[in-house]
């Protein structure tokens, strides 16, 4: 994915945007092994 309309971000807004990013990063593996777990029990 290129993103080409957002301008390259200053140094001031660099450690919020990758504790954002950071913070989305761990979320998806958390929900993902929620899902499987609670899709698991369901299975079963």
């Amino acid at each position: 994915m290129t993103i080409t309309t957002l301008p390259p971000p200053a140094k001031t807004t660099t450690s919020p945007s990758l504790k954002f990013y950071i913070r989305i990063l761990l979320s998806l593996p958390s929900v993902v092994c929620l899902y499987n777990l609670i899709s698991i029990h369901l299975h079963r």
